[in-house]
């Protein structure tokens, strides 16, 4: 096995999709896997461990010597180190983000509430008030 010096950083938001593209030769055994180092990922030629999730899907285009490897709906947990690649190994690095838009929903909502409970504390004690200037009045 080869490292290559090449190295894909890529950062994504989580519910985003990726396609990889990974260098091969026709005959080579293909392999893409996520570990800290390319030799977890294979001994001997023979790839150590398959990624058995339906997000994953691989496509080869032989005539150009890549495959790719499309991952759908990101998540954070799939951020981390991949090795893709043939006999020359490729290290990826994926950063899957927390989304956003996720982050302003929450931080809408919380303000939303903060001025609700403001509001009804005002409320009430306005309406406090004016029944005791009410009872006032009456006596």
């Amino acid at each position: 096995m080869v490292i290559m010096n090449e190295e894909l950083n890529l950062t994504k938001y989580e519910g985003d999709d990726v396609s990889i593209q990974c260098k091969h030769h026709d005959e080579d055994q293909k392999s893409f896997c996520k570990a800290h180092e390319a030799s977890m990922c294979v001994k001997d030629g023979v790839s150590l461990e398959t990624i058995r999730d339906d997000r994953f899907s691989f496509s080869d285009e032989a005539s150009t010597g890549v495959f790719t490897v499309n991952i759908t709906d990101l998540r954070e947990e799939d951020s981390g180190i991949y090795w893709c690649g043939a006999h020359a190994m490729s290290k990826v690095r994926l950063k899957v983000n927390m989304d956003f838009s996720l982050l302003n929903i929450i931080s809408l909502c919380s303000t939303l509430l903060l001025i609700g409970g403001f509001t009804v504390s005002v409320c009430k004690d306005l309406r406090d008030e004016l029944m005791i200037r009410q009872t006032q009045m009456r006596q």
